[in-house]
């Protein structure tokens, strides 16, 4: 958790929004950005609160927004609840605050009924009309190899990995197609932001990445959060995730030739938020996996087919 919501404070949050009386709150596992909590209710389903620890309050209320729209538009995702003054998020000691229904369910399994649901979902995603609100910049790649550098240079840090982000910078970026469809892209499809119940998909979660965007790069950024095990590759899964995708939408020429070089790009924007966020801002906080797993995969020839 970065933010500690006590009893007493979320309960004043749903005094004011009128939405009944604690019974317990309980911190909710997954997630590297923001503190989410389960609010059991006496008089009601329990909900969720959501602390927008690395979005700033305009964003996290265009996120809120976008959840929103998705909702309307069919896409499985729990759209949040209006605050005590009719916006979506509250603000707390200048943070954005989000409560929404909370989803019974696990975390997606890697089995293939599971997968082909997930990629059908992602396609269907892609269809869907785009928000009046949406960023059109994949905040966690190319813009954020820029910032991880700048920061490196200004602070003298030498680093492998930060040359490994400059190379990107100038070698991967003007080898990526610009001429392959474009939609809505979720930017973080891994297994803790896909809920199932019984291996049936019932919520797609946390859209803080959500972006107008290349499709085949969600594509491939799914296929880096569920296409390895262990460190290695699992073209098994992968091949479930491609057949759910594909009997929506078909991936066209280009896009099924640069799968390669997107999933590279998918995997170092994993990585560069990791390395960003754990090694160079918050090393107190670096979790076990942090981005030398990702990093290591870059040394494996693509392997999927």
């Amino acid at each position: 958790m970065y933010t500690t919501v006590d009893e007493a404070q979320a309960q004043d949050l749903l005094t004011r929004m009128k939405a009944g009386r604690i019974e317990r709150i309980t911190t909710l596992a997954g997630g590297l950005a923001n503190s989410n909590y389960r609010i059991d209710r006496m008089d009601g389903p329990p909900l969720v609160l959501k602390v927008c620890d690395e979005r700033g309050v305009a964003a996290a209320r265009r996120v809120a927004a976008n959840a929103v729209w998705l909702q309307q538009h069919n896409v499985p995702t729990p759209a949040p609840l209006r605050g005590p003054d009719g916006d979506w998020i509250t603000v707390v000691d200048g943070r954005a605050w989000m409560v929404q229904p909370f989803v019974h369910g696990h975390w997606i399994r890697p089995t293939r009924e599971g997968l082909f649901q997930l990629g059908q979902a992602l396609a269907q995603l892609h269809g869907t009309p785009i928000p009046p609100d949406i960023s059109d910049s994949f905040a966690m790649g190319f813009p954020l190899f820029e910032e991880i550098v700048a920061k490196a240079d200004a602070q003298n840090l030498a680093h492998p990995f930060v040359e490994r982000l400059r190379t990107a910078l100038r070698s991967l970026r003007p080898q990526l197609p610009e001429d392959v469809p474009r939609g809505i892209v979720h930017g973080d499809l891994f297994p803790s932001n896909a809920l199932a119940d019984n291996d049936k998909l019932v919520a797609i979660l946390d859209w803080e990445e959500i972006c107008h965007e290349r499709l085949v790069l969600d594509l491939a950024m799914t296929v880096v959060g569920h296409g390895w095990h262990e460190g290695k590759p699992a073209p098994e899964r992968w091949r479930a995730l491609r057949d759910g995708y594909e009997s929506v939408r078909k991936l066209t020429p280009t896009e099924n030739a640069s799968l390669p070089l997107f999933h590279e790009y998918a995997t170092l924007s994993i990585a560069g938020w990791r390395f960003g966020q754990f090694v160079l801002n918050e090393p107190d906080r670096a979790p076990e996996r942090g981005y030398e797993e990702m990093a290591l995969r870059l040394d494996v020839a693509y392997p999927f087919c």
